[in-house]
């Protein structure tokens, strides 16, 4: 499809289209984290007492950010794919790195 581009923008707009695939296949959801806003000292409390907490932000005397790691983490990103990708793109890379001017910086 990238290939076939008319345009600039077609060109660049594949590439975006492709490159943010494969960054939702790798992303790591184990580093995901949970905010919530509480107005209420009380519940504040409640919420730093929590084994999953992490930190707070307090932004003003009547409203605070409690910082929290995810209780239940979901695996549902296809790593699987991202690392065939990866390995595709360096078996592709280690083929062509021997043709001059293969590669944009090459040619400036």
């Amino acid at each position: 499809m990238r290939t076939e581009a008319k345009n600039e923008f077609e060109k660049e707009f594949w590439k975006l289209l492709i490159n943010s695939v494969f960054g939702k296949c790798m992303e790591n959801v184990r580093t995901r984290t949970s905010i919530k806003l509480v107005s209420s000292e009380k519940k504040a409390n409640k919420l730093m007492a929590k084994t999953n907490f992490k930190d707070r932000t307090t932004y003003s005397k009547n409203l605070m950010a409690i910082h929290q790691h995810k209780e239940t983490i979901k695996f549902d990103k296809a790593i699987h794919v991202g690392s065939a990708i990866l390995d595709v793109l360096k078996t592709f890379i280690e083929i062509h790195k021997g043709q001059p001017g293969f590669f944009k910086d090459e040619l400036k």
